[in-house]
């Protein structure tokens, strides 16, 4: 029966063995920042289970599609963060600000000639033509901040293109080529795309939409990095020791 030991890293605590039957187990804190271009764990399905725990709107639940679809086309945003992002701006699909959800706006993007101050006027924000034209623009939109290989495009297209853009063409109206690589992270939107501690509330949303992936895994799970968890019968990542018949595990901190 084997032991493995539990090692804490700093940012997670795991256990591995130096040897081709290794395992390495990890303990995920809240994040504190993420990467706007990066991979995420959470699937389509938890966005969308997180959204209606959060009373969202039909609407805003089948975004999440949109999110999931385009991501890695539309300068490989993270899809989770875009989505989190969304809710924010349109309290999950219900507005209740100066827009409506017939202006298909996911991120409350303004029009290319509208002021800074100029929030609180509905005709300075965009009517998109779609929610596919508006989702689009907002990954766009990220991805020029966050410096995205490709980006910034060249062409604004105010109107949807029913046959598609071509690679320098884009449908945010705000794409202007100062803001390339402004904004790399979730906290860096803090001041950029809004002021306040804006990155930090897209943050917590960002762990909150982990936890709902954390409780649908069952039995062992491994990241891109191949860190090991272990989930029980109820979803919870399992902590302390591990008890199976294949051997003998400790997971937590020493």
């Amino acid at each position: 029966m084997s032991i493995n030991t539990v090692y804490n890293s700093g940012i997670i605590v795991y256990a591995s063995q130096n040897n081709n039957s290794s395992l390495e187990f990890a303990i995920e804190k809240n994040i504190k920042n993420i990467n706007i271009i990066s991979d995420t764990e959470v699937t389509v399905q938890d966005a969308k289970k997180w959204a209606k725990n959060n009373g969202a709107t039909e609407t805003f639940v089948n975004l999440a599609d949109l999110y999931w679809k385009y991501s890695k086309s539309n300068g490989n945003v993270n899809p989770a963060l875009a989505y989190v992002q969304a809710a924010h701006e349109t309290g999950f699909g219900r507005f209740g600000g100066v827009l409506d959800e017939s202006y298909y706006n996911p991120c409350g993007m303004k029009n290319t000639n509208a002021g800074i101050n100029d929030d609180t006027i509905k005709e300075a924000h965009k009517r998109f033509d779609s929610w596919e034209h508006g989702v689009l623009a907002h990954l766009d939109h990220l991805a020029l901040y966050a410096g995205s290989s490709g980006y910034p495009k060249k062409n604004i297209e105010q109107s949807y293109v029913e046959d598609g853009l071509d690679n320098e063409s884009t449908y945010d109206p705000r794409h202007f080529a100062y803001l390339a690589g402004s904004a790399k992270t979730a906290l860096d939107l803090s001041g950029s795309w809004a002021a306040g501690n804006y990155g930090e509330k897209l943050i917590r949303f960002y762990n909150e939409l982990i936890k709902v992936n954390e409780q649908s895994r069952r039995g062992w799970y491994h990241d891109d990095n191949y860190n090991w968890y272990y989930y029980n019968e109820n979803g919870e990542l399992h902590k302390g020791w591990l008890i199976l018949p294949e051997g003998k595990y400790y997971l937590g901190s020493d």
